[in-house]
């Protein structure tokens, strides 16, 4: 339970790279709702569950105490990101060299265009990023 209370804050780079990797085995395979859902399921096996000793409350978001997970399916953080989570002085994220290396060779190449929606403008392939039915879901939340 103390290893818990005094963790700090991490991103993890374990989900994001499981995701990874489905999607890139799996790719064109299937439909885009059983995609997601076989995903889904190999997070469910495959993602690392971190139970402490003497914990009354269990489990954790990511592989350790205060790790946190990534969604670059949905929105990959760029290499600033990850060192601006890491550097800002209130609600940092520790982020270490080798879960940047990781995003920089693996994650961000992979998800360049395909992400639901972007938070940099050095995003390639920004024209195909939206799906035109997220397009029409935003405009719709917009107004």
């Amino acid at each position: 339970m103390e290893r818990s209370k005094r963790a700090e804050p991490a991103v993890s780079p374990e989900r994001a790279e499981l995701i990874t990797r489905f999607y890139r085995e799996h790719e064109g395979r299937h439909p885009a709702p059983i995609l997601r859902a076989l995903a889904f399921r190999e997070l469910c096996e495959q993602q690392t569950i971190y139970i402490g000793d003497d914990e009354l409350i269990v489990g954790e978001r990511g592989p350790s105490p205060k790790a946190v997970p990534t969604f670059p399916e949905l929105t990959c953080h760029s290499v600033d990101d990850l060192r601006t989570l890491d550097a800002r002085p209130h609600t940092r994220y520790r982020t270490d060299a080798a879960a940047v290396a990781v995003y920089e060779r693996e994650i961000i190449p992979y998800w360049q265009g395909s992400m639901i929606a972007v938070s940099h403008n050095d995003v390639k392939g920004l024209d195909k990023t939206l799906d035109p039915t997220f397009i029409m879901r935003f405009w719709l939340l917009s107004k």
